[in-house]
């Protein structure tokens, strides 16, 4: 069995998935994730708070990727905002720099989806 990427588009199972291959099985997998979405609760009242946990997951499972791709910048804002309230700025830098918005593009009557492999270079499928 040959693995050389883990694509999670629920990347609260990274550091699960990671554990097993890499510390149990002995690969050398990174893997790559997608946030499709978050709870977004005003954390000012008690019962809004219960969503804590999963969000702290899911931003945890951002710093063990290679790459964390979202929806659209104003997505990455929005995470990033989250972020800053349980994280350090190095931290939240680590997670700004590894959290990329996967946009969609107009082109003629058509939209498609970029793919980005680095902060260089963007591909269009």
């Amino acid at each position: 069995m040959y693995i050389d990427v883990l694509f999670l588009n629920q990347p609260e199972l990274t550091a699960a998935f990671l554990d097993l291959f890499n510390k149990i099985h002995f690969f050398d997998i990174h893997s790559f994730g997608y946030i499709h979405w978050m709870d977004w609760k005003r954390a000012d009242n008690v019962k809004n708070r219960w969503n804590q946990p999963a969000n702290l997951n899911l931003l945890t499972s951002v710093l063990l990727s290679a790459v964390t791709g979202c929806n659209s910048h104003y997505g990455k804002q929005q995470i990033l905002r989250e972020a800053a309230a349980g994280f350090n700025s190095a931290t939240l830098e680590r997670i700004d720099s590894k959290l990329i918005p996967l946009c969609l593009v107009k082109i003629g009557r058509s939209y498609a989806k970029t793919e980005r492999f680095s902060q260089h270079r963007i591909r269009l499928r």
